[in-house]
C-alpha cells in the first residue's frame, strides 16, 4: 500500500468478473480499492478465458504529470 500511495503511477493486472478462484477480489472491488489511492481504470480489455471470467485492466494515477504516463498511455493507447 505504501508503493501504491507514493511512487507507483500506473498498474496492469487481470480482474476477474465472476468468482472463478476462492477469496479472489472481483472487478468491482479492485476498482474501488484502487480508487482509495488515486487510480482510475483507464482502459478495461475485451474479457477472455472460461465464461469470458477475467479481463486485463489498465490503472492509471490521477493527477500526476509524470513524463512516463505519456509514454504508457502512447504504449496502450489511451
Amino acid at each position: 500500500e505504501h508503493y501504491l500511495k507514493t511512487d507507483c503511477i500506473g498498474i496492469q493486472l487481470e480482474a476477474f468478473t465472476l468468482p472463478m478462484l476462492k477469496e479472489a477480489k472481483l472487478f468491482p472491488e479492485l476498482v474501488n480499492y484502487l480508487k482509495q489511492f488515486g487510480f482510475y481504470l483507464s482502459k478495461q480489455l475485451i474479457p477472455h478465458g472460461s465464461f469470458d471470467s477475467q479481463c486485463e485492466c489498465i490503472f492509471l494515477k490521477e493527477d500526476i504529470s509524470w513524463p512516463e504516463i505519456e509514454i504508457i498511455k502512447k504504449v496502450y493507447g489511451l
